[in-house]
């Protein structure tokens, strides 16, 4: 039995030393993936590196954007702006055009009335005087006796 004792713990042994054997050559295979990883990893690195400075490329049109579309928004209200300006001074003056224009109407039409109630004044006295004229007539001819 002893010797089936020896003859495992042998065993056991020439089993670590060919493990222990192929270790070198492990780490060797391990060392090359490893380098194949880097390196691989280096190509990511670079690409990241080329996105990164894409994004930083968009991001700063991006900037340029919002710069251009607060200009834009600026002016738009200036725009807004100067159109309510526009819109009250255009009513203002429309408004000062009409009122004059009603006044002259106004004052045409009370020129107008004086004149009518002149001439109305003239014929009524032209016509109290006929009318006069006429009673007096009447007058007179009633006082004469009939033929």
């Amino acid at each position: 039995m002893a010797q089936t004792g020896l003859d495992g713990r042998v065993k056991s042994l020439e089993e670590t030393s060919q493990i222990l054997r192929s270790v070198p050559d492990r780490l060797g295979r391990i060392e090359v993936r490893m380098d194949q990883v880097e390196s691989r990893l280096g190509g990511v690195e670079r690409r990241l590196d080329g996105v990164e400075s894409r994004l930083d490329g968009v991001d700063r049109r991006l900037d340029g954007v919002d710069r251009r579309l607060d200009a834009l928004e600026t002016q738009i209200l200036r725009t807004q702006e100067d159109l309510t300006l526009a819109i009250h001074a255009t009513v203002d003056r429309a408004r000062t055009e009409l009122r004059a224009e009603v006044r002259g109407m106004i004052d045409e039409l009370r020129a107008e009335i004086r004149a009518s109630e002149k001439e109305t004044r003239r014929h009524m006295g032209v016509l109290l005087e006929h009318a006069v004229a006429q009673m007096h007539a009447l007058f007179d001819a009633s006082r004469q006796p009939p033929h």
